[in-house]
């Protein structure tokens, strides 16, 4: 009930909803869709979809999404590319050149290189992403930016 409550639009502007949605995606991910037996009508897809949608929107420094980012890369699979590790790429570079200049962006990008699944050349959905972010839909061209200091 907190989660749906902090997502309310007269919240957004409310530190303690964001700190909740936060929360939520960095704790509850993976059980997040469970949460109901039947979908609230506002929540036509996963609800984390919906709770990373609401966060992408209030918060803009990729550094207080980290922790969130880190969990959801960790448990999202390469169909979930336009809904939640996409825009969460897009805005860890938001400059779009691809240089990994934070930790926050090198912490991101090494955990989409650790999870396997999302790096399949057949699949297209996110060549669109890496491109925003101006960077290679190649995993081992990825691995090499995070070694470049």
């Amino acid at each position: 009930m907190r989660v749906c409550a902090a997502m309310a639009k007269g919240l957004e502007t409310n530190e303690a909803a964001t700190r909740e949605l936060l929360h939520a995606l960095e704790h509850h991910a993976a059980q997040m869709d469970d949460w109901f037996k039947e979908r609230p009508p506002p929540f036509a897809v996963r609800p984390r979809f919906y709770v990373l949608e609401c966060l992408l929107e209030r918060v803009k420094d990729f550094d207080r999404l980290l922790p969130a980012a880190v969990t959801l890369a960790r448990v999202t699979t390469k169909y979930f590319v336009d809904r939640e590790w996409g825009p969460l790429l897009a805005a860890a570079f938001p400059a779009g050149d691809g240089q990994v200049r934070t930790d926050a962006q090198r912490r991101f990008l090494s955990e989409l290189v650790a999870n396997a699944d999302l790096w399949d050349p057949t699949f297209g959905n996110p060549g669109q992403w890496f491109r925003k972010a101006g960077l290679p839909y190649q995993r081992s061209a990825c691995a090499e930016r995070l070694t470049v200091p």
